[in-house]
């Protein structure tokens, strides 16, 4: 039987090494732990093998009998050989989600020169081409796509005292006064621009409207005419809009301001609606000839056509040098426009020498003979515009051309755009100019 010495010594031998146990068990437990927190990363680094230690010296073998407590410790206590590096299985884990590294601030390298070049020119980009204006055939000035496509409508207007103040006037393009009978004179007025819807008094044709109206493919508007003046009309390629076609509601109206003849009018855009129904073929009329640039000023202040003492039927000018235009009076009288208000007022002032001779038809009641009068061929013309007298030819092939202008070199006289009023004169007629 072993005496209770002996026993009690086995019994610390025996805790000892439990202790000592334990320990090696948390040790390895720990490096398992660093193991398995490395793998855990997001981007493991490269494994590197622990440095090998010096060769320790032949450890003796052990002995048969059990290790005394000291030397389980100290055996406990020294550091095992690490084992040769061996590449494991990757051990399944669950993911692990870690933010991101900040990288560390670091110092950007010195700027480099960077090799010079010569620079590449810029191309200049093309510029944008742009539609030139639309110009009118009869003005010169630029008008929108709609008005140029208007008919030029050519009205038959009165100049009688009674028929005074007229409608319309101040806004056509082109107006040609004549005379009628004696002394007395009347318009053919030439529309395109104006929309006017009262234009009047209108009266009855003469000769010369046939080869007038046909220069701008006009539709003609008037009261009727002398039976020998209706048949030359019928005879030509005239688009005729005679009053006696119509009622008087539309597009032709009688007002009841003013007693007849002179109370018949008419509105512009009921004429075309009547016009393209009656006359629905048209042609390209050409233009008469406009300068772009514009001139000095000259020094004239008035016309007076005729001249002679003043008449009721003699036309005076007074030039406007900050507008440019030749204001209009007739008889002594401010010419003003019933329809608007406004002054007649011109950009160019025409007197063109015309050849005419009476005719043997009766104009009317009276005994008054027809007046012929030719308006193609050429002629000596003046031209006023912008202050200055212009002196030269006037030229016309045919009715269906407009008429041209040249000065005394034979160069073209261009119009200042704008508004005009010819005066259809025989050589003989003189005028005075200041």
């Amino acid at each position: 039987m072993m005496d209770d010495g002996v026993k009690r010594q086995k019994q610390r031998q025996t805790r000892g090494a439990r202790r000592i146990s334990r320990r090696g068990f948390v040790i390895a437990a720990a490096g398992g732990a660093l193991g398995v927190l490395a793998a855990c990363g997001d981007e493991p680094a490269p494994v590197q093998p622990p440095a090998q230690p010096a060769a320790a010296p032949a450890a003796p073998a052990a002995p048969a009998t059990q290790p005394s407590p000291t030397a389980a410790l100290a055996a406990a206590a020294r550091p095992a050989p690490a084992p040769a590096p061996t590449v494991a299985a990757p051990r399944p884990t669950r993911a692990v989600t870690t933010p991101a590294a900040t990288p560390a601030p670091t110092t950007p390298p010195p700027p480099t020169a960077a090799p010079t070049s010569t620079p590449m020119p810029t191309p200049t980009p093309e510029p944008t081409p742009t539609e030139p204006p639309i110009l009118s055939p009869l003005t010169g000035r630029a008008v929108s796509a709609e008005v140029a496509a208007r008919r030029v409508v050519a009205v038959k207007i009165d100049n009688a005292p009674s028929a005074r103040p007229q409608s319309g006037l101040s806004t056509a393009d082109v107006v040609y006064e004549h005379l009628t009978e004696g002394p007395v004179t009347r318009y053919t007025a030439f529309f395109q621009e104006s929309g006017a819807q009262q234009v009047g008094p209108i009266r009855s044709s003469r000769f010369v409207d046939r080869d007038l109206v046909q220069q701008f493919d006009a539709l003609f508007v008037h009261v009727g005419a002398s039976p020998p003046v209706m048949d030359d009309l019928r005879a030509a390629p005239v688009a005729d809009l005679d009053q006696f076609f119509y009622d008087e509601t539309r597009p032709y109206y009688r007002v009841s301001s003013r007693p007849a003849p002179f109370n018949m009018y008419a509105n512009l855009a009921w004429l075309r609606d009547a016009g393209a129904a009656r006359h629905p073929q048209r042609r390209e009329i050409p233009s008469l000839r406009f300068y772009a640039a514009e001139p000095d000023l000259g020094s004239l202040s008035t016309l007076r056509i005729p001249a002679g003492p003043r008449t009721l039927f003699q036309s005076e000018y007074a030039f406007d040098a900050e507008a440019r235009r030749w204001r209009r009076s007739i008889g002594g009288t401010l010419d003003v426009d019933a329809e608007t208000g406004d002054a007649v007022a011109v950009e160019n002032v025409i007197v063109q020498r015309v050849s005419s001779r009476l005719t043997e038809h009766d104009e009317d009641s009276l005994g008054n003979k027809s007046l012929w009068i030719g308006t193609t061929g050429e002629g000596a013309v003046s031209v006023f515009r912008d202050g200055a007298r212009h002196d030269g030819v006037w030229r016309r092939a045919s009715p269906t051309d407009v008429t041209e202008f040249f000065d005394a070199d034979g160069a073209p006289l261009d119009l200042r755009p704008g508004q005009t009023w010819v005066h259809l004169l025989s050589d003989a007629d003189a005028i005075e100019v200041q």
